[in-house]
């Protein structure tokens, strides 16, 4: 079943829900009742003939495994589909389309973390080298300038300008045995002025990957066709990963610095 942001109206949502589990022995029975209603109502709302009610579709959500965000829109889908005018549908419009553009906004799928003022925002994106030492602190034994420096092949006064700023942001903090990070980490909003420069200097660190030609590390790229339909199924598919690989890194040592690099795009 593709995204539930992809729908327009909640009763596709429905049908193609009960289509995906076509499988499961008699699961129109249980969602039936789940929802407090007849098999037969249940066929009746399938078929254009009633509605759900917006209580109903919350238990709709719940037994869909839907999140907060994601039943949220589900039951704003129902409210603009029976609004009565064109008024409160547009309203209802206008609502839904703030939701997608969240769901498709990372920074805000999954937690915008420390804001950074502008000024340092331009900083820390300037250079590729910010982000990466700010978060190699995290491998036990890179908690000095001397092995920053030998681990980046910078200078030691590179490393040095560098500890001085993220300590300024209060991204790290020095101890009695070296430097380690704070619990405060930086998620660029998807509108911020420095988000290009952000993905270049990962461009620039994926291609010198690709020209040392290491066995361990993995690099793709390819030209398809295929259906919009399938792009947006795709692409979600590209956001759960992303939440799954936050999920796993979250309790995982810190024993490597990993960069992780993702176009995804209509050309």
């Amino acid at each position: 079943m593709e995204s539930i942001f992809e729908f327009t109206d909640y009763k596709s949502v429905l049908s193609e829900f009960l289509a995906s589990h076509e499988k499961s022995w008699g699961i129109k029975s249980k969602l039936a009742t789940s929802l407090g209603i007849h098999s037969a109502h249940l066929s009746q709302v399938l078929s254009q003939q009633k509605h759900l009610t917006l209580e109903q579709v919350e238990r709709l959500a719940r037994f869909m495994g839907l999140d907060e965000f994601e039943t949220e829109y589900l039951m704003t889908l129902h409210q603009e589909n029976r609004a009565g005018t064109q008024e409160l549908k547009s309203h209802f419009k206008r609502k839904m389309d703030r939701m997608i553009k969240d769901h498709r906004d990372i920074s805000k799928r999954y937690g915008e973390k420390k804001a950074l003022s502008e000024k340092d925002q331009v900083l820390y994106y300037a250079h590729w080298l910010y982000a990466a030492l700010h978060m190699a602190i995290a491998i036990p034994g890179n908690n000095n300038p001397k092995v920053l420096a030998q681990y980046f092949r910078v200078s030691e006064n590179k490393v040095h300008e560098v500890l001085q700023f993220l300590q300024a942001t209060g991204l790290v903090k020095k101890t009695t045995t070296g430097f380690e990070l704070t619990n405060l980490w930086v998620r660029l909003p998807r509108d911020s002025p420095v988000m290009t420069q952000h993905h270049y200097n990962l461009r620039y660190k994926a291609l010198e990957s690709v020209s040392r030609d290491s066995q361990e590390d993995l690099h793709y790229s390819g030209y398809y066709t295929f259906s919009n339909s399938d792009f947006a199924q795709i692409r979600e598919l590209w956001y759960q990963t992303i939440r799954k690989m936050q999920e796993m890194v979250a309790p995982s040592p810190s024993e490597g610095l990993f960069a992780v690099s993702l176009d995804f795009f209509h050309v």
